[in-house]
């Protein structure tokens, strides 16, 4: 189980904002050679590391420390999702695009396998959503 602390921003219902950090629980996020997951909680546009995580029978309050799990497999999971995927659909479609010769039709298919590639990462995204994971503060 990898694991980060947080500190609950605010508490509505059954759930929690917690605002974590990805160098707190990932050794190569805090040693600056991660995979690069820690810039979705940094920069102008990011979500801060404001996570909605379902609290339980815990009493919550602002300004509490909490610890976040996420079991191993998950996170392999969402990193195939995420990464291997998206470049396995890249080289499929410009593959596939190439054999109908010229730079042209390898390009379009490149751009159409890596399209077509996002969409079980969207689908886990909603699906997420409708259960309650994570989302943004607004929603």
């Amino acid at each position: 189980m990898k694991v980060c602390e947080g500190r609950v921003e605010r508490v509505t219902g059954d759930y929690a904002w917690v605002r974590a950090s990805a160098r707190d629980g990932c050794e190569l996020c805090a040693a600056g050679r991660g995979c690069g997951a820690g810039l979705l909680l940094r920069g102008p546009g990011a979500r801060e590391g404001l996570l909605r995580v379902r609290r339980g029978e815990v009493a919550l309050r602002v300004g509490d420390t909490v610890t976040i799990g996420a079991p191993i497999g998950r996170l392999g999971q969402a990193a195939w999702v995420l990464y291997a995927l998206p470049a396995v659909g890249l080289l499929l479609g410009g593959l596939t695009g190439s054999s109908f010769g010229g730079d042209g039709p390898t390009a379009a298919g490149a751009l159409l396998g890596g399209a077509l590639s996002l969409i079980p990462g969207w689908c886990l995204e909603q699906r997420a959503r409708q259960r309650g994971g994570r989302s943004s503060p607004g929603r």
